[in-house]
């Protein structure tokens, strides 16, 4: 008997499971997609996906990686862009981040109740949000008078917007409030109202 499957080199074929992954979870969360769901998809076997991963969880956490580093570089283009003011750079980061969370919370929503994931997830999100608006700030040529550097802010600012979509995914869907909110909170920061450590 004959195989349909068709031979394709190792990095090609891993990146078929990532995409195909990523489509599925998102499509069903991450309770409801199985391995064999994803086999199923990408006309393979369990051998094949075992060759690249040790577990759906590692798939999972790999698709998170792709998908972090892929918002990073498009946050990247917003903040080199010298022609958009600080304020307006991080008003359209804070569009993308909300957007993000709304885009892929059904995937996210399945892993409530695994702390050690979520944690994990959140500290990729919120470091490479942190590296974004620490650059963002250093290219302003700013240190704000709250903080003692610009790595210290981008901390506060991320961890602080991550805390907002999280507070106002759970009470207020509409995303131009959530937005407002967030803003008003970075425009207090910009605007030197003193942060009590």
């Amino acid at each position: 008997m004959k195989s349909n499957r068709i031979s394709k080199p190792p990095e090609v074929r891993k990146n078929e499971f990532l995409e195909v992954a990523q489509h599925l979870f998102l499509e069903k969360g991450y309770e409801n997609v199985s391995v064999r769901d994803i086999l199923k998809e990408v006309n393979g076997g369990p051998g094949m996906f075992y060759y690249y991963f040790d577990s759906k969880k590692q798939l999972f956490n790999e698709v998170i990686d792709n998908v972090v580093e892929n918002i990073f570089i498009e946050r990247r283009k917003i903040v080199e862009d010298k022609n958009i003011s600080l304020e307006d750079k991080l008003e359209q980061i804070i569009e993308l981040v909300i957007n993000e969370h709304q885009q892929y919370r059904s995937a996210l929503n399945d892993l409530e109740k695994d702390d050690a994931v979520i944690t994990k997830i959140t500290n990729r999100i919120v470091s490479r949000l942190s590296e974004t608006i620490k650059d963002a700030l250093d290219m302003n040529g700013r240190v704000l008078p709250s903080f003692k550097t610009n790595e210290e802010t981008a901390h506060f600012i991320s961890y602080g917007i991550m805390g907002l979509i999280k507070l106002y995914d759970q009470k207020e869907k509409d995303s131009l409030y959530q937005k407002k909110v967030i803003m008003l909170y970075i425009k207090d920061i910009l605007n030197g109202r003193k942060v009590e450590a």
